[in-house]
């Protein structure tokens, strides 16, 4: 009977191969970020024995797509990110076809896993999407369900501030900061409206946009201004949400950090910054323990401290890779890059530079950018390439000009005056260090320790050993 044991051996072999693809498709499941599509369509209600009804068929086939996307969209095995997000992406756009508000609510509210099953930790979905650096499908994103759903008479302010922080953090620093603006001015609560959650927010964006931008005075105002009216809602016990104004605290007191940092006042700084780490790590928030564990490390390649620079920096990849932070992973190897080029280690820092350049143009992100020619001009510079120097600061002066980072065109422009020095064009380097010189002054920033360390960098770069950075 050896034919049917051979048979009864397919048929077991089968059985097995069977179970194995089951098991690994369940635990696809667990372990995916998604909840099951058929749970999304279920909180809209909707479902394709309903969708039949529906008249006129052009809306119908919206719906329908809205189906596919959300249950028949397979994600490939290390797909990027854009990808793995395009089901919700595209399921969200024929949605607005059908100007759907509450099915758009919904999909932006859908949790996401960070990164499971090494963290146990979900976000919204439009939270994620600032998360994992997607700022350019969030800025679009928004546009469209604005477009769409305009003349509808929804409250969309929630939206408009997710579009004014696409703008933000795309580089289009004006753009974001008029948008904020216009919601500040147009935000209404009855009679009151500096008690509405809409203008604190509005507030705090809008000073987190001119601190980036080199606004610093007016960034500062408005950011005085937020905490001053998030402290009166707490006393006054105002109905608002108490875990949305104290993370509104953690920005404010993350863009002061920022602030302190570039303003000289290191110690004041890092402070802010440990105190930011230490109440996210309370939260067990460790999605937002990076960013602020990375300026620690820049705060002391600052202070020279490089050996701290860069154990706070691999501690801070070590969590990026852990939640698979990809942006931040760039963001980190572009300051291991300055760490580096200050050891003298000029081929590896260039290394690094270039990875996180090409990262940041594939996001198109235009402030990444703009860093990683001015950091490659200095990486130039310290090699003794003048004229490549000279192109790559320039080229950096360029975008931070158009993007209306003053105090990034404020250092490019100084900068370049070293590279014009070594080119042997030395009433331009003159013309060109007191121009930083009165834009520093101009963004009121020009302390006596700030005018000191300009002039010890003018030393170092022009006829010291080339491998200081600021």
């Amino acid at each position: 009977m050896p034919e049917l044991e051979a048979k009864d051996r397919q048929v077991f072999q089968g059985g097995i191969l069977a179970l194995a693809e089951l098991e690994i498709k369940e635990e696809q499941k667990l372990n995916s970020k998604f909840p099951p599509g058929e749970s999304v369509l279920a909180q809209m209600g909707i479902n394709s024995a309903t969708i039949k009804s529906i008249k006129p068929r052009w809306k119908r086939t919206q719906y329908r797509a809205v189906i596919n996307w959300l249950t028949k969209y397979n994600i490939q095995p290390y797909a990027s990110s854009r990808e793995q997000i395009r089901g919700y992406r595209e399921a969200l756009y024929h949605l607005c076809q059908v100007q759907t508000w509450e099915g758009i609510k919904i999909i932006l509210a859908v949790p996401i896993k960070i990164n499971p099953p090494r963290v146990n930790l979900s976000i919204p979905f439009y939270e994620y999407l600032i998360f994992q650096g997607l700022y350019r499908e969030l800025l679009e994103l928004s546009q469209e369900i604005i477009k769409s759903l305009e003349n509808t008479g929804n409250d969309l302010n929630d939206i408009i501030l997710l579009k004014g922080r696409g703008l933000a953090n795309t580089g289009q620093l004006r753009e974001a900061c008029q948008v904020f603006e216009e919601l500040r001015a147009n935000a209404t609560e009855g009679t009151v409206p500096e008690k509405s959650e809409i203008y604190i927010e509005a507030t705090v964006r809008l000073g987190g946009a001119q601190i980036q931008a080199g606004r610093y005075s007016e960034g500062r105002a408005n950011l005085d201004k937020a905490l001053i009216l998030i402290e009166r809602s707490i006393e006054d016990n105002i109905s608002l949400d108490l875990q949305k104004l104290q993370e509104f605290k953690m920005d404010i007191m993350g863009e002061s950090a920022y602030y302190e940092m570039n303003a000289g006042r290191y110690n004041n700084s890092l402070r802010l910054f440990t105190e930011i780490v230490e109440f996210r790590k309370s939260r067990c928030q460790i999605h937002k323990q990076v960013v602020p564990s990375i300026y620690q490390g820049i705060i002391f390649r600052k202070m020279k401290e490089e050996e701290r620079c860069i154990n706070h920096l691999t501690e801070a990849l070590e969590k990026a890779i852990q939640i698979n932070k990809e942006d931040q992973k760039c963001w980190i190897n572009h300051h291991l890059a300055y760490a580096l080029l200050n050891q003298g280690k000029y081929s590896l820092a260039a290394e690094k530079c270039q990875s996180s350049l090409e990262e940041y143009q594939q996001r198109e992100d235009s402030r990444g950018i703009s860093d990683c020619y001015e950091q490659m001009g200095l990486i130039n510079l310290a090699k003794g390439e003048f004229d490549e120097a000279e192109k790559n600061i320039e080229r950096s002066l360029t975008i931070r000009q158009s993007i209306g980072n003053i105090h990034g065109t404020a250092s490019s422009v100084n900068n370049l005056a070293f590279a014009s020095w070594h080119n042997k064009r030395y009433l331009r380097f003159m013309k060109l260090l007191l121009q930083s010189v009165k834009m520093y002054y101009n963004i009121g920033i020009l302390s006596r320790a700030r005018l000191i360390k300009m002039l010890k960098l003018a030393y170092v770069w022009t006829l010291g050993k080339r491998n200081w950075t600021s």
